[in-house]
């Protein structure tokens, strides 16, 4: 086979891996070294705070805002090695690969930057996968479905916020989990260890992950093309290809996610969080074309190799002191680093298997980001908690992106060299009021202003230099109609800046056939963000066994919308965005929990989950009908059960079904995707206290994704017909507990 002929992976470097985890350690040793040098501390007194513990479905109801919160249970119920796989079961969201670079979440159906993705409240740093975060590093995910102050309010369709854990937890054995992977034929190991401790006012806990993931795909294509004044042949047609592709992935990841605790005396705590990962991600693609009518492409047969190392370290210091008349303060300071080194190579052959072009692409990144965060909390007014602070960072990044193609058979060679420097400044002040009116009715009013300056230059190519300036009101409301019932309301501004790389003017070329549905594309250094107001609204009745019963409904108000145009130059189509018009989102959203014995105490011990979402969009520069938002998923539902058998033995499943459907992203463009169903299905069976063996099997119905794109104006109409087989996963994990 193919995927055997072409050069081995290269594996991950343990020397640069060493050095960042020295480097990682550093904040907690002059912690650790601050302790050590007071005599004073093991004088303190000791005081025992206990707390109740909320359940996730507690949390969600007494919150002011619309916020979802899903725990440990969520997050280790399938043994999943990645974050990803979480977050398709949960409700309301989805994931999809984006176009082979890691996977792109959805809230109320849209992606492409509506929804916002943070780590810890902070942004994801650009070309961080957050694939590569294990289940096993995660405190918990919160869906945040309208704004809030003290958070960035770039979610126009929500926010997904991923919490590492942070404070460890006491007296908790040390926890080794051993698992293997099969799909297709591909085993992928993976290993996970915890553990955590307490020593006089130092607590710790550590969290280290490895698991090597192997995936293949096949799929194939027909692609139709008609054009006017040209002789037809079989069925009208001009040309017609058929192609055949293979693609093999690898992803090997490594990461430590270290916590430190340190309470000097009852008012205060210092906290420090670290995590680090060195990921080897790669693919081998190859593809095969048949020529049925017409002439071929340029490289009917074509083979190509990308490969990346991803490092990645944060840190976080906080320091929180508590003041008189229940005052709090909070100061962050954090440093973040990411280092991509990729390369990708593109070999393009005639039918015959004769080498005509050889293309090599060099892409470095390395950036450094210096954050600073701050608050204050006072609750001694009456009925008031208020709450202000301000976020500030700086990232610092460089890139190189070199190119070089040799057209073998004239023997000549074409350059395209390139060496960025940017600087990211971000500044964001904020205040908030959650405010008790009566024991029924509370309301949430902030005030968030974000201040963006995006900093870029190539010498001798281009130099940007925008600012953007956001002002951000927020207003939400609870009334408790009774113990379990309650109505929400939300109103808020939220925006979507563009990111640096997309006001980079740089062009993307497709490695084979251009056309208008595989078109060149390039950013655009004028984009503006945009905006929008958005309503919620929402009903919720919560039941016993953390049950809830849940209905809400959104309206989104869009302006200065980014929407791609296509435009042809030279027999070269190319895809630019620019803000073009406005648009309107909608939806509503229904979701279910209930557990059985709620309703009887002989029933049996089963958990059932349900969830359904309906969305509607418009874009008001583009005919209808189906003139939706680019890839929205217009209906979703999920249908999902627990079922504890015995003592031993817990069994469950989660089914989830997005609905197909048609867009017109333009007067002439259309693409057309199948529906997708998607089982997934588990067991626990625990033989001891301490000892468990979890199996797992994901896809189960390893439906075939299908879909088409079409292009027609009055010259020519193209279309192209895609499907993609899938296949299971079966995942077992030992879990021991010492």
């Amino acid at each position: 086979m193919w995927l055997h002929s072409l050069p081995e992976f290269s594996r991950l470097p343990i020397r640069r891996l060493s050095g960042a985890l020295a480097g990682l350690f550093l904040p907690a040793c002059a912690v650790l070294a601050q302790e050590s040098s007071s005599g004073k501390i093991a004088e303190v007194p000791q005081t025992v705070e206990i707390a109740v513990k909320q359940s996730a479905t507690q949390m969600r109801q007494n919150d002011t805002g619309l916020r979802s919160i899903y725990g440990q249970e969520e997050l280790q119920k399938y043994g999943d090695i990645s974050v990803a796989e979480v977050l398709q079961r949960l409700p309301g969201v989805s994931v999809s690969d984006n176009k082979g670079k890691g996977v792109e979440i959805r809230l109320r159906g849209l992606g492409n930057g509506y929804t916002q993705v943070l780590l810890n409240g902070s942004p994801v740093p650009a070309g961080f996968s957050i694939d590569t975060l294990a289940p096993d590093v995660i405190e918990r995910i919160e869906i945040i479905r309208s704004a809030s102050a003290e958070l960035s309010a770039q979610g126009i369709a929500g926010t997904v916020n991923i919490v590492l854990k942070k404070k460890p937890e006491r007296n908790q054995p040390t926890e080794v989990k051993l698992g293997i992977s099969q799909q297709a034929g591909l085993w992928s190991p993976h290993l996970t260890v915890n553990t955590s401790g307490k020593t006089k006012e130092i607590s710790y806990a550590l969290s280290a992950t490895a698991d090597m993931s192997r995936t293949d795909t096949h799929s194939d294509a027909d692609d139709y093309l008609l054009q006017a004044g040209a002789m037809p042949g079989y069925g009208g047609w001009s040309s017609v290809r058929h192609w055949q592709r293979e693609a093999r992935r690898k992803n090997d990841t490594i990461s430590i996610a270290p916590r430190l605790n340190w309470a000097p005396d009852e008012q205060q705590t210092v906290q420090w969080q670290g995590f680090a990962s060195a990921a080897y991600q790669a693919q081998r693609k190859q593809e095969q074309e048949t020529t049925l009518i017409g002439a071929s492409s340029d490289f009917p047969q074509n083979q190509s190799v990308w490969n990346s190392h991803v490092y990645v370290m944060r840190n976080d210091l906080n320091w929180e002191t508590r003041l008189d008349n229940n005052a709090r303060f909070r100061l962050t300071a954090g440093w973040d680093y990411l280092q991509r080194n990729s390369n990708f190579q593109f070999w393009g052959e005639d039918r015959d298997a004769v080498l005509l072009e050889h293309r090599f692409v060099v892409n470095n990144i390395d950036q450094n980001e210096m954050k600073l965060n701050g608050s204050y909390q006072i609750s001694s007014f009456d009925n008031h908690v208020i709450k202000l602070g301000w976020d500030s960072s700086r990232a610092w990044r460089n890139e190189i992106r070199n190119e070089l193609d040799t057209h073998v058979t004239s023997g000549s060679h074409s350059a395209d060299m390139h060496n960025y420097d940017s600087t990211i400044d971000r500044l964001a002040g904020f205040v908030q009021d959650e405010w008790s009116l009566r024991t029924d009715l509370s309301a949430y009013l902030g005030l968030r202003w974000e201040s963006l300056r995006l900093r870029s230059n190539e010498i001798g190519a281009y130099q940007i230099d925008h600012r953007f300036q956001i002002l951000s009101p927020i207003m939400q409301t609870v009334w408790k109609l009774t113990e379990q019932q309650q109505i929400r309301m939300a109103l808020n501004r939220s925006f979507k800046v563009p990111r640096l790389q997309q006001l980079i003017p740089r062009l993307f070329r497709v490695d084979n056939n251009n056309n208008p549905l595989k078109p060149d594309f390039q950013f655009n250094p004028e984009l503006r963000p945009e905006t929008a107001w958005g309503l919620d609204l929402a009903y919720e009745h919560y039941l016993s066994h953390d049950g809830l019963l849940s209905a809400s409904a959104y309206v989104r108000k869009i302006h200065d919308l980014h929407h791609e145009v296509l435009s042809q130059h030279d027999g070269i189509w190319l895809s630019q965005p620019i803000n073009d018009g406005n648009a309107i989102a909608m939806g509503i959203e229904l979701e279910a929990r209930l557990d059985l014995r709620s309703l009887s105490a002989a029933a049996l011990p089963i958990r059932l989950r349900g969830s359904l979402g309906r969305h509607w969009s418009r874009i008001d520069r583009v005919p209808g009908p189906d003139n939706r938002l680019s890839d929205q998923s217009a209906l979703s539902a999920s249908l999902g059960a627990d079922y504890v058998w015995s003592n031993t033995l817990t069994v469950g499943g989660d089914l989830n079904f997005q609905r197909g459907a048609t867009v017109r992203d333009s007067a002439y463009l259309y693409s057309t995707a199948s529906a997708k169903r998607n089982l997934d299905i588990y067991a626990v069976w625990r033989y001891s206290n301490l000892s468990q063996w979890r199996l797992s099997a994901n896809n189960v119905l390893h439906q075939q994704s299908s879909g088409a794109d079409q292009y027609q104006d009055a010259r020519q109409e193209q279309i192209s017909i895609y499907r993609e087989p899938s296949d299971t996963t079966w995942r077992l994990t030992w879990e021991q507990r010492f």
